[in-house]
C-alpha cells in the first residue's frame, strides 16, 4: 500500500483487504479516510472523531478562507454594478473575521510579537521552499503554463516575505520595533517592499502606480 492514494482507491482497497481479512491493512486505510475527512468514511460507517482543539483549528481555517472569498466576491459585485450585494459580502467577511479571532483566542495561539514573527518566518519558509515549489513542479509537468507563471510569482513573493520577516526579527530581538518606513504592496502580484517604489515591480513587471501603501 502506498502513502498517497485517492479516495476511490482507498475505498476499493478497503473492500479488498476486508475480503482478504487483512485487519492491519484495513485499519491503515480507515485512518487514511479519517485524516482526509472523506465522505466515503460516512458511507462505510466510519465515524471521524476529532478533538475540540482540532475542530477549532479547522473552524479557524474555514473562517479565514471564507473571509478572503467574500472579499473577492464583493469586488466582483462592485465590478458588476451591484453595490448592495458587495456590501453584503463585506459584512459577511467582517463576521467571519470576528468568528476566526474568537476561535484563535480559544486556541491560545497568539504569542508575543517576537513569537508571532518567528511563526510567520517558518510559515513563509514552508510556502516557498516546499508548498509552492511542489505546486510549480506539478504545474509544469501538467503543461499548465498559466498556473506555473502565477505560482512562480507567488513563490518569489513568499521568499521576499521571509527575508522581510527575518530582518524584522533581528530588530525586535534588539529590543526595538521594526524600522518606521512605509510599506507598499503590489496590487498585481502581492510583492511587498519597504519604501516607496519608483520603478516597475521586480516580480510581475507591473508599473509603480500599482503599489499601494499599507497604513
Amino acid at each position: 500500500l502506498t502513502g498517497v492514494v485517492g479516495c476511490r482507491t482507498i475505498q476499493a482497497s478497503l473492500f479488498h483487504v476486508r475480503a482478504r481479512r487483512d485487519l492491519r491493512a484495513g485499519k491503515w486505510l480507515k485512518r487514511c479516510l479519517l485524516r482526509s475527512r472523506s465522505p466515503i468514511g460516512n458511507t462505510l460507517g466510519i465515524r471521524c472523531v476529532m478533538s475540540t482543539a482540532d475542530n477549532l483549528r479547522l473552524a479557524f481555517t474555514e473562517e479565514a478562507k471564507n473571509r478572503a472569498l467574500y472579499l473577492v466576491f464583493a469586488e466582483k459585485a462592485d465590478s458588476e454594478g451591484k453595490p448592495e450585494a458587495a456590501r453584503m459580502f463585506r459584512a459577511l467577511a467582517e463576521s467571519e473575521l470576528i468568528h476566526g479571532l474568537a476561535e484563535l483566542q480559544l486556541m491560545g495561539d497568539k504569542g508575543s510579537t517576537i513569537d508571532n514573527v518567528r511563526f510567520a518566518i517558518s510559515a513563509e519558509e514552508n510556502e516557498f521552499q516546499d508548498m509552492y515549489a511542489r505546486f510549480l513542479r506539478d504545474a509544469r509537468e501538467d503543461g499548465n503554463e498559466q498556473a506555473a507563471s502565477l505560482i512562480e510569482k507567488v513563490l518569489k513573493v513568499e521568499r521576499a516575505h521571509y527575508d522581510l520577516l527575518r530582518e524584522a526579527l533581528l530588530e525586535l530581538m534588539d529590543g526595538r520595533d521594526v524600522a518606521e518606513e512605509p510599506i507598499f504592496v503590489c496590487r498585481t502580484c502581492g510583492n511587498t517592499v519597504v519604501g516607496r517604489p519608483d520603478e516597475a515591480c521586480s516580480i510581475c513587471g507591473g508599473p509603480a502606480e500599482m503599489f499601494v501603501e499599507i497604513p
